[in-house]
């Protein structure tokens, strides 16, 4: 994520590592690898743990978001997450409004991209080499 990160400071978002010092209840942006998805026994909410070049975000998604951005929450592999930042006791967590897939960004990394049909750089599709070196993250059924 170091390699992205002067992108990711110039579209808002701030590093994992910075959020203790962020004021409880304030509007954040944070992005990061997805680690882990997670939907505790018959909860209504999912949490996913985000992981840039320092730290992890923890993310609660409540159902009704989590129904709405379903698709990228399940799927992405590279996000950026805005919404009200919950701090309490030391636990910091990022209550989801919105959620984008940046995973399309990762394709910068690579040397070499599979060809693929004529698409914008940021539509790129992930070759074998990348998806190769992605974490596989631990997901709820």
């Amino acid at each position: 994520v170091a390699f992205l990160r002067e992108r990711l400071d110039r579209a808002g978002v701030i590093p994992n590592a910075r959020l203790p010092s962020v004021k409880d209840g304030r509007r954040v942006s944070v992005a990061g690898l997805v680690l882990v998805r997670q939907r505790p026994g018959k909860g209504n909410a999912i949490f996913l743990t985000l992981e840039d070049e320092n730290s992890v975000a923890n993310v609660i998604f409540w159902e009704r978001t989590f129904t709405r951005f379903r698709p990228i929450v399940m799927g992405a592999r590279f996000v950026r997450v805005t919404g009200k930042l919950q701090q309490e006791s030391g636990v910091i967590h990022i209550v989801a409004e919105k959620i984008e897939d940046l995973t399309p960004w990762l394709t910068v990394l690579l040397e070499e991209m599979t060809p693929a049909l004529p698409a914008p750089p940021d539509i790129a599709v992930l070759s074998d080499k990348a998806e190769s070196v992605m974490p596989r993250g631990r997901n709820f059924q």
